[in-house]
C-alpha cells in the first residue's frame, strides 16, 4: 500500500482522505493524510473521507469496551460489527449515509497475533419493531440481506433485496488500490457471524435501533432456504426470544410475524 502511495507526487493526494497501519518486524505503524480523530466512549477513533462527522454520530452510542482479560474474538470485533450493522441499516431504512457520501459496504479488520486479520462471512439480516397502541411490539423481518466474503484479497459484498415485487441480487467487488477483479463471485448464505439490526418504531418519539451478534454455534433455530429464485428466511421461536433478550435484554419478549 505505501508503495502505491509512493508512486504519486505529493500533492497528487493532498486532497485525499486516508488512513493506512502496517506492521514491520512486529512493529505497528500508522500513516494518514487529512484524518481527524474523534473521542469515542474514552477512545480515541480516527477516521477519514466525506460524512465521517454523521458516522461518528450515527454508530458512537454503541461502544461497549470488553470485560477485562476477554479477549475472545467475537467480543473483540463485536463493537465493530455493531458500528457497521448501524451503518448499513441507517443507510437501508433512510438513505442518510449514502447521501452523506458514506454509505455502500464496510470492511473491518482487527490487530491480533501481530498481525491483521479481516473478518470474514459475515451476514447482516435486519427486523423492524412496531409498536402498537397497547404498547407492545411486534418483530418483523425485512426483505433485505446483506452477505460479505472475501476471495482472495477481494472483498465481496452481495445485497439480496427480497422484496415480493422487486426481488433482485447485487453483487460488488471492492479490489486493493490498483487491482481490479471482473469475476461475478457469489457468496454463500451460510454465515460465521450473524448480526441482526432491528428498527424499533415507537408510537411517540424518534425510532431507535439496536444490534445482536450471534455466531454459527449460538444461531440456533435460525436458517436461510433457496427455492424458485426467492430466499426465505425461517427462524423458531427460541431464536426469537435469543433474539430479543440480546437486544432488549430479558424480560422484553417481542411478538414476531
Amino acid at each position: 500500500m505505501m508503495e502505491f502511495f509512493k508512486t504519486f507526487d505529493k500533492e497528487d493526494y493532498d486532497g485525499l482522505d486516508c488512513i493506512i497501519y502496517t506492521v514491520h518486524n512486529g512493529i505497528l505503524k500508522r500513516f494518514h493524510r487529512n484524518a481527524d480523530e474523534y473521542e469515542l466512549d474514552g477512545l480515541m477513533v480516527q477516521t477519514g473521507g466525506s460524512g465521517q462527522g454523521h458516522f461518528i454520530k450515527s454508530v458512537e452510542y454503541f461502544h461497549k469496551a470488553a470485560a477485562d482479560g476477554d479477549m475472545r474474538e467475537e467480543t473483540v470485533v463485536a463493537p465493530g460489527l455493531s458500528y457497521i450493522a448501524s451503518a448499513f441499516g441507517e443507510q437501508l431504512f433512510t438513505g442518510d449515509g449514502l447521501q452523506d457520501g458514506w454509505g455502500g459496504a464496510f470492511e473491518l479488520a482487527y490487530f491480533a497475533n501481530g498481525k491483521f486479520q479481516k473478518l470474514d462471512d459475515v451476514l447482516y439480516v435486519f427486523w423492524t419493531a412496531e409498536q402498537n397502541e397497547r404498547g407492545e411490539f411486534t418483530l418483523k423481518p425485512f426483505p433485505y440481506l446483506v452477505k460479505t466474503n472475501y476471495f482472495g484479497d477481494t472483498f465481496t459484498v452481495m445485497v439480496q433485496d427480497n422484496s415480493e415485487q422487486d426481488a433482485q441480487t447485487r453483487i460488488y467487488n471492492i479490489c486493493p488500490l490498483g487491482q481490479r477483479d471482473t469475476e461475478r463471485h457469489t457468496p454463500p448464505l451460510t454465515f460465521t457471524y450473524l448480526i441482526n439490526y432491528i428498527l424499533m418504531e415507537k408510537l411517540e418519539g424518534p425510532a431507535m435501533s439496536c444490534t445482536s451478534l450471534m455466531t454459527n454455534a449460538s444461531a440456533c433455530g435460525f436458517s436461510i432456504n433457496r427455492a424458485n429464485g426467492t430466499t426465505c428466511l425461517e427462524f423458531s421461536r427460541e431464536f426469537i426470544e435469543k433474539l430479543c433478550k440480546d437486544a432488549f435484554g430479558p424480560g422484553n419478549i417481542l411478538h414476531n410475524v
